[in-house]
């Protein structure tokens, strides 16, 4: 009698990280995933998108426990985040940054939410967003799935990807992430798979989420607003391609408007900071 081999135990979440020359923070993103407390098997897979530093290493010495991918190139966070979730064995993707850090319970908390609304195809948390001057609640999204809703009908994106967990099998339906989009991918994804009641937030803060300073420089705004805006041009008129919408939402008079809303915002947020905000 022949014994059949045994099957791996089933994997509900897979963590997914993209990462590109992240040797200096990888090794503390991918242990906050291992620490993790859940009662659910879970899985974690790094891709690493043609480093030259050595981060295929820092992903490496975590032995057996993480599954390491490597691609041919640098060929952007929508392929290699692709590429994971290809490999991937669970029904739910938490796509981590490379230069984050989860924090204890974010697994249970998504777990949670997910369960208790069975009907939606992500939930997202809290994060807090460190920078080199200290602290603050970054991304800002609305708090109920109503004001989910409304942002996306504004055209703005409303879900905290970094901090979030959806089904693979709405990815799949999606056909992934665009990987032709380099910029504010996680918007055009959800944007492409909205419907009313799609994403629900819960309220617990799940990650430490990197960010360069208290407000966003210039280069990341415009960089940002150019992409979201070719992004919600593209949904409304699909057949040009993406190159086309993008080239017409970085014209000299966006530029310069955005560049008026920039300085605005970053004023207001100055003004708050003296006042203690």
């Amino acid at each position: 009698m022949s014994c059949l081999p045994v099957p791996p135990d089933p994997i509900r979440l897979s963590i997914v990280i993209a990462a590109y020359n992240a040797q200096a923070t990888l090794q503390r993103a991918i242990a906050s995933c291992l620490t993790q407390r859940v009662d659910e098997p879970f899985e974690v897979l790094v891709v690493d998108d043609g480093s030259t530093d050595s981060t295929a290493a820092v992903a490496r010495s975590f032995g057996p426990e993480v599954q390491v991918l490597s691609s041919d190139g640098n060929r952007g966070r929508s392929a290699a985040r692709n590429a994971a979730i290809a490999a991937a064995r669970g029904s739910v993707i938490v796509p981590l940054d490379a230069d984050d850090r989860m924090l204890t319970g974010r697994l249970a908390a998504h777990v949670a939410a997910l369960d208790g609304n069975p009907s939606a195809v992500a939930v997202f948390g809290r994060s807090i967003g460190v920078h080199p001057g200290g602290t603050r609640p970054w991304p800002l999204m609305p708090g109920t799935p109503q004001g989910v809703d409304e942002a996306f009908a504004r055209g703005r994106m409303a879900v905290n990807h970094p901090a979030c967990a959806f089904r693979r099998s709405w990815w799949e339906a999606l056909g992934g992430y665009d990987e032709q989009v380099r910029v504010a991918e996680d918007f055009d994804l959800f944007l492409r798979g909205w419907t009313p009641g799609a994403y629900v937030p819960h309220d617990d803060v799940v990650l430490e989420y990197t960010i360069g300073g208290r407000f966003p420089s210039w280069q990341y705004w415009w960089a940002n607003e150019r992409h979201r805006r070719a992004i919600v041009a593209r949904a409304g008129d699909p057949e040009q391609p993406f190159v086309d919408h993008l080239h017409r939402a970085s014209r000299p008079a966006v530029h310069g408007l955005e560049a008026l809303r920039w300085s605005a915002s970053s004023m207001r947020d100055r003004m708050a900071r003296r006042n203690g905000g």
